[in-house]
């Protein structure tokens, strides 16, 4: 359980900087969504979706 990362979260939460992944089951799921939908925070279920992702976005910023 890591309370105070889910502080750091909610603190990060208005900086339009993070993506996440939750995974089903985890302890506080609930509130990383409720948190992750008010400030349309993009989020995953697991790592491997979050890298396709950064892979996505680091193609993307060497294109410009």
């Amino acid at each position: 359980q890591s309370p105070i990362s889910l502080l750091e979260f909610g603190l990060y939460a208005k900086t339009n900087k993070l993506l996440v992944v939750c995974p089903t089951g985890f302890w506080r799921k609930g509130n990383v969504d409720i948190v992750s939908e008010r400030y349309k925070i993009k989020t995953f279920k697991t790592l491997d979706e979050i890298i396709v992702e950064l892979k996505k976005r680091a193609f993307q910023f060497s294109q410009n």
